[in-house]
């Protein structure tokens, strides 16, 4: 119900469905929590499809790159630069209503080790949000 209502027209429930059963067929593959492996995540895409690995590690994000060229996968991964102008056009959609941000937790900075606990968990819904009084 979550993703439909953030504008999915077709949602797979991994607690459900074999995820990996469903083959090669997916033209992109976002990898948000890291519950796939590296070759897993590759199975899911299709040749000449895209990867994007946001939740990896250096080691994921480099032989991902190496490992997708074979099927001609283009694989982006690393860290994001961070510009100003990105910032203004969250800010501005998020005033128009058109960006739906989805916080799954606030903390205070005094419990940051909880924070952490959360999103080691891989069961958040949103962002983590930590606060400094």
């Amino acid at each position: 119900d979550l993703v439909r209502s953030l504008g999915a027209s077709e949602v797979i429930d991994y607690s459900k469905h074999d995820v990996m059963a469903l083959g090669s067929q997916f033209d992109v593959v976002f990898e948000t929590v890291g519950s796939l492996n590296l070759s897993q995540t590759l199975t899911l895409v299709r040749d000449g499809g895209r990867v994007a690995i946001v939740a990896g590690g250096l080691a994921d994000m480099v032989l991902a790159i190496f490992m997708g060229k074979p099927r001609g996968i283009k694989v982006v991964a690393g860290p994001a630069a961070e510009r100003a102008e990105d910032l203004q056009v969250i800010l501005d959609m998020t005033l128009a209503n058109t960006f739906r941000h989805l916080i799954d937790t606030v903390y205070t900075f005094g419990e940051i080790r909880d924070a952490h606990m959360r999103v080691q968990t891989r069961r958040k819904r949103g962002s983590i949000v930590v606060t400094i009084p």
